[in-house]
């Protein structure tokens, strides 16, 4: 019986030996679309990134309360979701703004807890004024 399973697995070797260079050119295509695939995949993020900061995000500015994170002062919402944690490093107050409907502008980014975006606000507007 143990003869058997060697002959089997010494069997199996060769095949795969033999087989292995004709399998490479396909092995190497196959890489070379994860590569890409994943190189689309960052310029999507960067585009939407992008987007998000010609664009803008239109809701209601709330305070944040504290957080283990300490990301944000405060948080952009619309119809009771939270859409985005708000910083601001230009100097905007955005205490002015609190329960007010407003566009902001800025860098998204993610947070650290990884499932949500944290923008840095670098302009405020009335949704009201034409962007």
């Amino acid at each position: 019986m143990s003869r058997k399973i060697i002959f089997v697995i010494v069997s199996l070797i060769l095949i795969l030996s033999i087989g292995l260079p004709y399998a490479m050119p396909y092995l190497e295509d196959l890489q070379t679309d994860v590569e890409e695939t994943a190189d689309t995949l960052e310029e999507r993020k960067q585009k939407s990134e992008k987007t998000a900061e010609q664009k803008g995000l239109e809701g209601t500015v709330r305070k944040l309360e504290a957080s283990i994170y300490q990301q944000g002062t405060h948080y952009l919402e619309a119809d009771g979701i939270t859409l985005a944690l708000l910083e601001s490093s230009s100097g905007i107050n955005l205490d002015r703004y609190i329960g007010r409907n407003i566009v902001v502008y800025g860098t998204p980014r993610q947070t650290v807890e990884g499932d949500g975006v944290i923008i840095d606000v670098e302009r405020v507007i009335s949704p009201n004024v034409e962007r």
